[in-house]
């Protein structure tokens, strides 16, 4: 005779929105990062995230390293094709968005 033995497990469903909040990527540290020259830390930041602004942002450190296929990529993750500007007028471009993002937010 086998004895099954059941424990009580509680289940919390999260909303994706929910979700995306407390997930939310700190694009202004990312920006700070590129500033001071420190690509890898940018890296490490928006890599793990998906929305826009982060696909954006890793779409165009791949692009100041010169890997353009994976630069395109990201680009076409947030919905974008390749920009056909410099890299600081990019910059400034996704600086831009994320300002808009932040007033949005406020």
């Amino acid at each position: 005779m086998k004895i099954l033995v059941l424990q009580k497990v509680r289940v919390i469903f999260v909303s994706s929105q929910q979700e995306e909040k407390t997930m939310q990527c700190d694009h202004q540290k990312a920006f700070q990062l590129i500033d001071s020259g420190d690509w890898h830390g940018a890296h490490r930041l928006v890599q793990v995230h998906s929305d826009k602004l982060s696909c954006l942002i890793h779409g165009y450190l791949h692009w100041d390293e010169g890997d353009l296929g994976n630069s395109a990529y990201w680009y076409h993750r947030a919905g974008e094709q390749m920009p056909q500007v410099t890299l600081r007028q990019e910059l400034a471009r996704l600086k831009q968005l994320a300002q808009q993002k932040n007033d949005r937010d406020m």
